[in-house]
């Protein structure tokens, strides 16, 4: 029991901070419109009133109306009034209720957009381990799926539930005339047709969001069966029937449990609707038996049970609308739940050193991956001088990019720390001191943007200075590319867009490499960056190196040690661990495992 009540209160609070919210994102996005929708929800139910009142007096008046004491004229001077009364409340219900969807849709789409804002910047500012776990990606796509998710929906129905409410009201009052016990069976036999069809969406919705990672894997087979990237191998190798079939297995097992739940949802509703006949019956029967006892009027009993038909249209509206408020609730409580999750990156701390004197110091740095149980750094410690130029080889996985990646300040060490002119790097201000630095990735972005901005984006604060474009430019071996596309450097890269030209993997891996020349950084980590370009290319890269890196801080990471050739200090992974340090010419001469993989690796070229 204690836990039910637990589970209740928590129920509860998660409720109550979910419709906090969007009260919140309402306000933002229009006050005014938001009480407008509102009172028209309220002003639409009180119509009833009017309604019932204008049914009972045009009754009463008919049956108490004697030809032989009073004229035709008469009589329909003294109805036409309550005609008009009534005819008049539907028309104003239905103005309302036509106004309401056009303000829901108005309140829609500027709060979807505040949303779409919410969730932007709360991915900009999570640290990158957050984007290492599954449960990030899960509660991304639910937060995404949630924005336009019925939104225009629950808005139009929060104003036609308080219709309907007023509109309930209204019919226990009147049905109250005719006994109290009436309106009391009433009231206890509307609580569970409501909570019927709660339940049942519930259920519903639980289930369609439990399904967000099998979703997302079929998701994930259906882009690999249709995306360009992958369309040359899938045909080389055949590959198109088994895609076809792991997406089949997949589909087939989303259906099957959405129709579980379905099965489930309508058994629930024959109950609903099994309840809501028997009450109406019951109403009935009370209401006729109260006119044959004289308790009520003709005009009473006539407008009572019109009330009955408004009674099962209002519970309609409330239970549907409801559905949709509840369906709404469990799918928007994921973009909260989104923005109160993973770690965010520190916005405040020490400002970077101007110039770097005394160099950066990895003091028994480990790290070890958010899910993972391998380390991928084990216990280094090595120094990097201001200005020196440092090559780091080794095997795949032996923790080169992960070094970089930590020294970037894009990660953080789990034990050890890293140390720039004797301070910690967590105190430091992660933005000033990634002003400081600039980075080739091995898996560098392709913008799907002008060649302009694909290296502008390395100094944005620099953006309009064409000069310095075209010199960077000129200095990777990319301008005359450039210049021959049909709109210059304006034109469009890639293949997403109309009139876009796409570059080669080598013109690609310039662009991101002019990028990083483009930050003019102190601190400079190029991680294989010429593993696309032919080897004219690379000699042309690696001859400007020494030009580009002069008076930087500078990380090679490269499988080809002829480049290593051109560091001050090699320092050489394996497993996560330093094997070796010293200069190109120290590690050949200790005959070590650097000499060995030289020497294997000079063999091809010979």
């Amino acid at each position: 029991m204690q836990k039910k009540i637990q589970a209740i209160r928590m129920s509860m609070k998660n409720a109550t901070e979910v419709w906090g919210y969007l009260k919140s994102v309402l306000w933002q996005a229009s006050k005014p419109l938001t009480l407008i929708l509102l009172m028209l929800g309220l002003f639409s139910g009180l119509t009833l009133i009017a309604e019932l009142l204008a049914i009972t007096t045009l009754i009463n008046r008919l049956v108490e109306y004697d030809p032989s004491h009073g004229s035709f004229g008469m009589a329909i001077q003294s109805l036409l009034p309550w005609v008009v009364i009534f005819i008049g409340a539907i028309l104003i219900k239905q103005a309302a209720q036509s106004i309401q969807p056009y303000i829901s849709m108005q309140l829609q789409e500027k709060a979807s957009s505040i949303l779409k804002e919410h969730i932007f910047s709360k991915a900009l500012q999570l640290d990158l381990e957050s984007f290492e776990t599954e449960d990030y990606y899960n509660q991304l796509e639910n937060a995404k799926k949630a924005i336009n998710h019925r939104l225009t929906w629950a808005l139009e129905s929060i104003g036609l539930i308080i219709a309907s409410i007023v509109e309930l009201v209204v019919v226990i009052v009147a049905i109250s005339k005719s006994g109290i016990l009436l309106a009391l069976v009433l009231i206890v036999g509307s609580v569970p047709l409501i909570m019927i069809n709660l339940k049942s969406t519930k259920e519903f919705m639980k289930i369609n969001y439990q399904q967000s990672p099998t979703k997302r894997h079929s998701q994930y087979w259906m882009g690999l069966s249709t995306s360009r990237q992958t369309a040359a191998e899938l045909r080389l190798f055949g590959l198109g029937p088994y895609f076809l079939g792991k997406w089949e297995r997949l589909s087939e097992q989303l259906i099957g449990e959405l129709y579980t739940a379905r099965k489930k949802m309508a058994w629930l509703r024959v109950k609903g609707e099994t309840i809501l006949i028997l009450l109406l019956a019951m109403m009935m029967i009370g209401i006729v038996f109260a006119g044959v006892k004289g308790t009520i009027t003709v005009g009473a009993l006539v407008a009572l049970l019109y009330m009955l038909n408004r009674f099962e249209q209002a519970i309609g509206q409330v239970s549907g609308h409801s559905e949709t408020l509840a369906d709404f609730h469990y799918s928007f409580q994921y973009i909260p739940r989104f923005l109160q999750a993973g770690k965010e990156e520190l916005a405040s701390g020490l400002q970077a050193p101007e110039v770097i004197e005394q160099g950066i110091q990895f003091e028994n740095v480990s790290f070890t991956y958010p899910g993972s149980t391998k380390e991928s750094l084990k216990r280094i410690n090595l120094h990097i001088a201001p200005g020196e130029k440092v090559a780091l080889v080794g095997e795949n996985g032996a923790g080169k990019s992960t070094l970089a990646l930590l020294l970037l300040g894009l990660y953080q060490p789990t034990e050890g720390r890293i140390v720039v002119d004797g301070v910690d790097l967590t105190d430091i201000n992660p933005i000033f001191w990634r002003r400081k630095a600039a980075a080739v990735f091995q898996n560098f972005v392709k913008y799907q943007l002008s060649a302009t901005e694909n290296i502008t984006f390395g100094n944005l604060a620099d953006a309009d200075n064409e000069q310095k474009l075209t010199q960077v430019a000129k200095r990777s071996r990319i301008d005359a590319v450039l210049r021959q596309l049909p709109n210059g450097y304006d034109t469009l890269l890639g293949k997403e867009y109309e009139n876009s030209k796409d570059l080669s993997g080598g013109e690609w891996q310039k662009v991101a490499i002019t990028r990083a020349y483009y930050r003019e950084a102190d601190i400079l980590v190029l991680d294989e960056p010429t593993a696309a370009l032919d080897a004219q290319s690379e000699y042309e890269v690696y001859k400007q190196f020494s030009q580009v890196s002069e008076g930087k801080t500078t990380l090679l990471i490269s499988h080809r040690l002829g480049s290593a050739r051109l560091a001050d200090k090699n320092i050489n992974l394996q497993a996560g661990q330093v094997v070796e340090i010293g200069s190109h010419d120290e590690l050949i001469g200790r005959n070590g495992p650097y000499a060995t993989m030289y020497h294997l690796q000079a063999e091809w070229y010979q």
